[in-house]
């Protein structure tokens, strides 16, 4: 009973739309967004243009960390996508064309990448990378990814 009522409401609802006005449909082809962050290995991605035009991302990234549900920066400051050589300056913004990639990673999980005094192994948790339009209108999130308990070989714990 409670579904018919809600079929009822929802027809209703759409009844006298002019059609551009309904929700759209994805059509036939639709691969979703033209900036894609994929998971390749644990720590490691590759950011895809997908679509059919240059696109212009900020070069510096965000790593989240999943805490109770929800999304926070992990207060990772200096990461930046293929970082310019020591001494040169780098451009805010990278541009990926048509079918291009720009690999990220890989993040060892730590706070720090050597520049640092003290950097501490932020495992286990589930992180994600994310990056930005240059222009700031666009944020694009990856699928998350696990770290481990213990940091990998190499890598102590503190």
């Amino acid at each position: 009973m409670r579904f018919a009522v809600l079929c009822a409401v929802a027809m209703l609802l759409s009844c006298g739309k002019h059609p551009a006005e309904q929700a759209p449909v994805a059509q036939r082809g639709d691969t979703g967004p033209e900036i894609a962050i994929r998971n390749i290995e644990p720590t490691r991605a590759l950011i895809e243009n997908r679509g059919g035009r240059v696109r212009s991302l900020r070069r510096s990234l965000t790593i989240e960390q999943q805490f109770e549900g929800a999304w926070q920066d992990a207060g990772l400051n200096g990461l930046s996508l293929q970082p310019g050589e020591r001494g040169q300056a780098s451009q805010a913004c990278i541009s990926v064309p048509p079918g291009g990639t720009i690999p990220i990673g890989p993040w060892d999980g730590r706070t720090c990448h050597g520049e640092c005094r003290q950097s501490y192994y932020m495992g286990p948790g589930t992180f994600r990378y994310v990056v930005a339009s240059c222009d700031g209108t666009e944020r694009i999130a990856g699928p998350p990814f696990e770290l481990p308990t213990e940091p990998p070989p190499g890598h102590p714990a503190r």
